[in-house]
C-alpha cells in the first residue's frame, strides 16, 4: 500500500511500472472550497496544492505486431530513425528495447 507510504515509495512503484514500458499517471483529489468559480480564480498552483494521492492509473500500449519489420525496412532505406515520444524516459527507453 502506497497511501501515506514515505515518498520513496511513490517513486519507487513509479520507476519499477515506468522502466516495464507502462504509462503511469498519478490519481489524487482534494476538497474544493467555494464554487467552480472560485475554485479556477484562485489559480493552478492553489489547485495542485494538499492533494491526497489515491493511486496510480496504468495503462499497457503494446507496440503493433509489425513495428519491428516497418522500423527495419526504414532502417535499410536508409531513413534516420527517431523516436519523438511524451512518455518518460523510463517508457521510452522500454519502447525502444521492445521495437528491437
Amino acid at each position: 500500500r502506497l497511501v501515506g507510504a514515505p515518498l520513496d515509495a511513490y517513486d519507487a512503484a513509479f520507476g519499477f511500472l515506468a522502466r516495464r514500458g507502462a504509462r503511469v499517471l498519478a490519481l489524487a483529489w482534494k476538497p474544493l472550497e467555494g464554487s467552480a468559480a472560485d475554485a479556477k480564480a484562485r489559480g493552478r498552483a492553489d489547485a495542485e496544492t494538499g492533494l491526497r494521492f489515491v493511486g496510480f492509473l496504468v495503462l499497457s500500449c503494446p507496440l503493433k505486431g509489425d513495428t519491428e519489420a516497418v522500423l527495419d525496412h526504414l532502417h535499410r532505406s536508409r531513413h534516420a530513425l527517431v523516436m519523438i515520444t511524451g512518455d518518460t524516459p523510463f517508457t521510452a527507453c522500454q519502447a525502444a528495447i521492445d521495437s528491437r
